[in-house]
């Protein structure tokens, strides 16, 4: 129910008043000054309010105004006044009061005038509701777009940027009125977009694309919906990119694992037919060389000699492949424990120094002592740097010369980084097809050595990655779990 303020110290005026404003169902409170009226507003808000000019006590109710419209905020006021000038009337007006009316009135007009009064309020309360709501809405609508793991853009016609949420800000940190074809889409693919966005003016119809972005995150895959937030020459069309890498990453994986297991299935059964006539050929060979080495005719035992060595060569090739396989394709359970790093990577540097001093290739450690201790297998670990240092070697030998350097690092939630750095020729390929199996650049090569790398550092929760290592050579990182030393527990 509405409800009304009568102000007038004329008690049998004020209560013919309020039996006029009960008719068209007001609640009425009375005061009969402007204290005990200031008092009442504190404990109950009124949607309109009748003062008389003159008042017994305190101020008069011109005066009165600012204090009603401080204790209600919206209020509605009519004065009354039997003595009407016009320096009270605008004075009046300047308070910023609804009428004035002077005395005596007519019922029917003070009824139709508080009527009126009471739907500007409703109306001012609407308009500041739906204010508030809007500004709620447009704060829930900013959030989400702002908060979104998504790309949100919006383009002009000419397919400008008029504007950018973060995520896609992270992606690619591009000003307004840049274009979004050269800031968000590959070369290769800005001929689709351009025709998407040539069809979504003409034609209004949405499209679905995907593009490389590259940019300070790295290049990330994106799937763009291009769509018409209003359909006119100008735009603007809105376009929404949804980041696929991590997507793409476990769908390659998962085909590789379903692939690996396939094969691991096949391979069980196989290896064992397999070993059984290497052994037996490994036995003849050996056999053959002996009874070789006693022929009379030199020429001959020469000859017979080279070419088993060759096929023992090619033996030795055939089993170390079928061990690479078996390896990749059925991996054992890992034993983690704790071992120190700097002592692993000496003993394999120390392995491997002989075959780099011949070819004239320096060998490196630098691991500092917070990133030496770390928690892993550590055969599969040996096995991981041995295949990555040969595989630096094996880059520089071409040239003879060279670095090959491991360093590490902790990294944050408990990870050390390992790198294999050298200054060979580079990658040859793209870091994808370097860890699938079976592919490789080297002569006799199985491409098993970083698949199987790969797999064991995943299998230790790490991430291995290759890139250049400008301006020439390669780096190799991959991630292991750091052991705590007694040093890092709680205390």
């Amino acid at each position: 129910m509405n409800k009304a303020l009568v102000v007038d110290d004329n008690a049998d005026l004020a209560a013919n008043v309020a039996e006029l404003l009960e008719s068209i169902d007001l609640e009425v409170f009375l005061a009969s000054d402007g204290e005990a009226a200031l008092e009442l507003l504190e404990r109950t808000p009124v949607d309109v309010a009748i003062v008389d000019v003159r008042l017994p006590r305190g101020p008069s109710g011109v005066e009165l105004v600012p204090s009603l419209k401080e204790r209600c905020p919206g209020i509605q006021i009519i004065i009354m006044t039997g003595n009407a000038t016009v320096d009270s009337a605008v004075a009046a007006v300047r308070q910023g009061i609804f009428a004035y009316v002077q005395k005596p009135f007519d019922s029917a007009d003070l009824v139709a005038l508080v009527e009126r009064a009471i739907a500007v309020t409703h109306d001012r309360r609407e308009r500041e509701r739906l204010a508030q709501e809007l500004a709620s809405s447009e704060a829930l609508h900013r959030s989400l777009v702002e908060t979104i793991d998504a790309a949100i853009l919006v383009l002009g016609r000419d397919g400008s940027i008029r504007f950018s949420n973060r995520f896609a800000q992270e992606l690619q940190a591009v000003p307004e009125a840049t274009s979004f074809l050269e800031a968000f889409v590959e070369e290769d693919a800005r001929g689709r977009f351009a025709r998407a966005l040539d069809e979504l003016h003409h034609l209004g119809q949405a499209s679905t694309l995907e593009s490389i972005v590259r940019g300070p995150r790295g290049a990330r895959i994106l799937r763009w919906t291009l769509s018409s937030i209003e359909r006119n020459e100008s735009g603007p069309f809105l376009a929404v990119g949804v980041d696929l890498t991590e997507v793409r990453d476990l769908q390659r994986r998962t085909v590789e694992a379903e692939a690996l297991a396939a094969v691991g299935t096949l391979t069980s059964g196989l290896a064992h037919e397999i070993r059984n006539p290497l052994n037996a050929a490994s036995l003849q060979l050996e056999l053959l060389q002996r009874n070789a080495k006693k022929l009379d005719d030199e020429a001959l035992r020469e000859r017979l000699v080279d070419r088993a060595r060759i096929v023992r060569s090619e033996l030795t090739r055939l089993e170390r492949m079928l061990n690479d396989f078996l390896s990749l394709a059925r991996p054992s359970s890992l034993r983690l424990e704790p071992t120190d790093l700097r002592m692993l990577v000496h003993e394999i540097l120390e392995l491997q120094r002989p075959l780099a001093e011949s070819m004239g290739v320096e060998l490196r450690a630098e691991i500092p002592r917070d990133a030496a201790s770390v928690r892993v297998d550590e055969a599969r670990l040996r096995q991981v740097l041995i295949n990555l240092v040969t595989n630096s070697l094996e880059a520089l030998r071409p040239e003879g010369r060279g670095h090959v350097t491991i360093d590490a690092r902790v990294e944050d939630e408990g990870f050390v980084e390992v790198r294999v750095v050298d200054d060979g020729p580079g990658i040859p390929s793209t870091e994808d097809d370097a860890f699938k199996p079976f592919v490789t650049t080297k002569e006799g090569g199985t491409g098993l050595g970083l698949a199987i790398v790969r797999t064991i550092v995943q299998r230790h929760g790490g991430e291995v990655h290759l890139r250049d290592n400008s301006p020439r050579g390669t780096i190799a990182r991959f991630t292991i779990p750091r052991a705590i030393r007694p040093s890092d527990a709680p205390r």
